[in-house]
């Protein structure tokens, strides 16, 4: 998996997707940090994607673990040209072309920066075309044109709705169930010795010398029994209140939420921005899309949404909820699937 990816963003670079390459590379570099060729395909991508302070770290990079890498010392030189510091440039082209005396971008470079003044003999062997070498118009893969903009429909927050409610409710009935001294009988079933059977005790001591004592004992428990109970019925009030503001809570984030929801649908990429405090923004390109699914639980059926899950190959998954009415939404997803399929062979037909 992991050098199928160095494979794939190598195939976009040729094709000229070089943000899309830069993501793949960086996902896969994270799990292998010290792979050489996959971080010279990263500068590479940066190079051409007009990011030259990226391509100078990451070819750095690669000389940490290849000092000797010929190409890789070209395109750093190259690089840093680009930036004004020719001094600094000199130097690794030089030993590039010292390395290897065959690599002709290198050779090739001395030739024509040298002075006329008489140097060092140079060999100009023939050999095969020179690897692409970093270009000097850098071209970026546009998400293209915006096709579809909208937001969350209120009503695909039924199911939230339905929670709310359920809560609100809850909440509701345990403050009109409320009565004074109702949960004594709990208080009493969660005191020891119970109340009723230090009653009986008191009963059979009457009259007796220890009456006093089962007296007060029974007025002891009936005063633990009754605080308890107190507590008890206190703490179902504020629960009860909990209850009550939550389910207002989401009520109102969905009031809020469903505006702020956003789905911007391009002809190469899908961007989508959600959250109330905290945004989440995330993007795919069509071409990455592996499956994309319409699913609909009972609250979107009966509210006639749908949510479309779109899975991508690094197993990002993306969900549209409610974008439009139920058949936009439906059509949605046949032409979601149809052009990441049509982005795919385009792809396809320029690696070949």
């Amino acid at each position: 998996m992991a050098d199928g990816r160095v494979q794939l963003a190598e195939k976009m670079i040729t094709a000229r997707s070089y943000g899309p390459a830069i993501n793949v590379l960086q996902q896969h570099l994270r799990q292998q940090p010290d792979d050489a060729r996959a971080r010279s395909l990263l500068g590479l991508a940066a190079y051409r994607s007009g990011d030259d302070a990226a391509a100078v770290e990451a070819f750095r990079a690669v000389l940490a673990i290849r000092p000797d890498d010929v190409p890789t010392l070209y395109n750093l030189g190259r690089t840093l040209e680009r930036l004004g510091r020719v001094t600094e440039a000199r130097p690794l082209i030089e030993r590039a072309a010292t390395l290897g005396p065959t690599y002709r971008p290198a050779v090739d470079w001395l030739a024509r920066t040298t002075e006329t003044s008489p140097g060092p003999h140079r060999p100009d062997p023939p050999g095969p075309a020179a690897p692409t070498k970093p270009g000097d118009d850098p071209e970026r893969l546009t998400a293209g044109t915006l096709l579809h903009s909208g937001t969350r429909r209120l009503s695909s927050f039924l199911g939230v709705w339905i929670i709310a409610a359920l809560l609100a409710l809850t909440g509701l009935l345990v403050l009109g169930s409320h009565r004074p001294g109702r949960l004594q009988w709990m208080g009493e079933a969660l005191t020891f010795p119970s109340p009723s059977f230090l009653a009986d005790v008191l009963e059979k001591a009457k009259g007796g010398p220890l009456e006093a004592q089962a007296q007060a004992d029974y007025d002891r428990a009936v005063a633990q029994a009754t605080a308890l109970a107190d507590r008890i019925e206190s703490g179902l009030l504020v629960t009860a209140g909990i209850l009550i503001v939550l389910g207002l809570l989401l009520l109102v984030r969905s009031l809020i939420a469903a505006p702020l929801t956003r789905y911007d649908l391009y002809q190469r990429r899908i961007d989508i921005t959600r959250g109330v405090l905290n945004r989440h923004h995330t993007s795919g390109w069509l071409f990455e899309i592996q499956d994309v699914r319409l699913r609909q639980p009972p609250w979107l059926t009966l509210s006639r949404n749908a949510e479309i899950r779109i899975r991508l190959q690094d197993s990002t998954k993306l969900r549209i909820i409610g974008l439009g009415t139920l058949r936009q939404q439906i059509r949605l997803r046949e032409e979601l699937r149809d052009a990441a399929l049509r982005e795919r062979r385009a792809l396809k037909s320029v690696w070949v």
